[in-house]
């Protein structure tokens, strides 16, 4: 009969070899001897179907029980947390692997991500660091350093670890993908746009898709006579801002097909009435893309671009954001109803017509989406400063009730929530505004592109597309950016408001 050592040596012979039902017998008859070896656990934990993920998790925490002080078990317990999305425990177990055994490079590599996830990216840039001078020079180290120095705006160190990672790996698409930011952040973009082509091949990491049409893809050519399909990806306000290109493939194509996210159809068939709009299909999870019900009457298209492609081609130079243009308009119905409504419910002899948005999609079945919305987003309550400046009637144009409404906005705060249908009907409602005051949403996109003043709140580290200084955006001629000058500093945010705002009344 074979000693427990060897019973162990041939599963994890049998493991390496990619034999994990051979593996898996082999520690059962080790498990039938020794219940509580900790190391067959362990194995066991590994090679187990991952159809049955509970299994798996309470044989590797029974292996760390039992071995408290062996790096492995602590750091295939942290994989499994990470895996069903417990990071804060997942982090605290690359920890403790690294405490056990400092020359871990997988539980570096591992941690030195979540760290920099959990925005610490000072601590995240000091795994990094130990990684490479322990020799673990990987592209994947690398990419860490290069994000949490970007992260930190210390842009020159960045673009040079950025520039070591495509070194070793010069065709990896997340690479080339994160060097997007970098590039757009220093107005580089011909470049920003290169590496943003490589958004869908990194798709599963980022989770950026579009429906896989299978035309030609444009890259330029001439449209004379041709049938052009620009089609969604990414959220409502990535769709509205590269709209800002449509109207010049639209003026050369001599048919345009343009799909986009369901919401918008009727803003974009008012914006764009020579072209077909018809809505996507949304799936069921990122990257799920059903067929379309009108695909089969298409027709013949000779080209195919998503929409965020038109930068690469339209957009490559400074000058070609020299004349921002107002682009989008409510259709004519829209604009009748709620030119009515408003007129009724915040005349103009009581002052100025201001919308307000404090909330981002909250983006609650993705992780990092959803924590870059919680930055972008603050609490109604915390705008309270501005229902204080006289001369102002406020109104919501989020499509979502206020329930409770903040003391402070009580009875200066209109609610017109149940009657926002589509983003047509808050174009409409826009419309009728002196002013929107918004957070990095949505909304903020479709004021600037209906030409309506916009005061953009931003967080410390704002997305790239409206740089890191300066309060003008290239996008949009009339939006002005008020930043926070430290993380969450949100109360200064709105302090400069409504000082701009009382200037603004006086002018009036």
């Amino acid at each position: 009969m074979d000693d427990l050592d060897t019973l162990y040596q041939r599963a994890f012979d049998a493991y390496r070899a990619g034999q994990a039902g051979a593996a898996e017998q082999r520690l059962d008859e080790l498990l039938a001897r020794a219940p509580m070896e900790p190391r067959a656990m362990l194995l066991k934990s590994v090679v187990h179907t991952k159809a049955e993920p509970a299994v798996c998790l309470a044989m590797v925490e029974q292996a760390v029980h039992l071995d408290p002080f062996n790096a492995e078990t602590w750091y295939n317990l942290a994989v499994f947390e990470a895996e069903r999305g417990r990071l804060d425990v997942a982090l605290d177990g690359y920890r403790r692997t690294v405490l056990l055994d400092p020359l871990h490079a997988n539980a570096l590599n591992n941690g030195c991500e979540l760290l920099r996830r959990f925005d610490r990216f000072e601590d995240s840039l000091a795994w990094a660091d130990r990684q490479l001078a322990l020799g673990h020079a990987s592209w994947a180290a690398h990419l860490n350093r290069a994000i949490c120095l970007l992260h930190l705006r210390r842009m020159d160190e960045a673009e040079v670890a950025f520039k070591r990672a495509l070194a070793l790996d010069p065709e990896r698409p997340i690479i080339r993908w994160e060097l997007f930011p970098l590039y757009l952040f220093q107005n580089r973009f011909a470049e920003a746009w290169e590496a943003f082509e490589q958004r869908f091949a990194a798709g599963h990491l980022n989770g950026v898709f579009h429906y896989p049409f299978m035309q030609p893809l444009w890259a330029g050519e001439p449209l004379a006579g041709r049938h052009i399909l620009v089609h969604n990806e990414q959220g409502l306000g990535d769709q509205i801002m590269f709209a800002s290109a449509l109207a010049e493939v639209i003026d050369q194509a001599e048919k345009t097909t343009l799909v986009v996210s369901g919401e918008l159809v009727p803003l974009f068939q008012a914006s764009f009435p020579t072209a077909r709009v018809l809505p996507t299909r949304v799936g069921r999870f990122a990257g799920d893309h059903p067929p379309p019900a009108w695909l089969p009457e298409l027709g013949q298209v000779d080209y195919q671009i998503p929409i965020g492609g038109l930068m690469h081609q339209l957009r490559t130079y400074t000058e070609d954001f020299a004349d921002p243009r107002v682009y989008l308009r409510s259709s004519e119905d829209a604009r009748q109803r709620w030119s009515k409504a408003v007129a009724k419910k915040m005349p103009a002899a009581n002052g100025l017509r201001v919308g307000l948005c404090w909330a981002s999609n909250p983006a609650l079945f993705r992780m990092d989406s959803s924590r870059r919305a919680t930055k972008k987003s603050m609490s109604l309550g915390t705008m309270a400063p501005l229902a204080a400046v006289d001369g102002v009637q406020f109104v919501s144009v989020l499509n979502w009730k206020i329930d409770p409404m903040p003391k402070a906005f009580a009875g200066r705060l209109l609610d017109v929530s149940t009657d926002l249908r589509s983003l047509d009907d808050t174009a409409a409602l826009i419309g009728e505004l002196d002013l929107v005051i918004t957070v990095d949403t949505a909304v903020a996109h479709l004021a600037g592109a209906l030409g309506k003043p916009v005061w953009l709140l931003l967080h410390d580290f704002a997305d790239c597309r409206w740089s890191l200084t300066g309060d003008r955006s290239y996008w949009y001629r009339d939006m002005r950016l008020i930043r926070q000058t430290g993380p969450g500093d949100w109360a200064g945010v709105i302090a400069e408001t409504a000082r701009s705002l009382e200037a603004l009344v006086a002018a009036q």
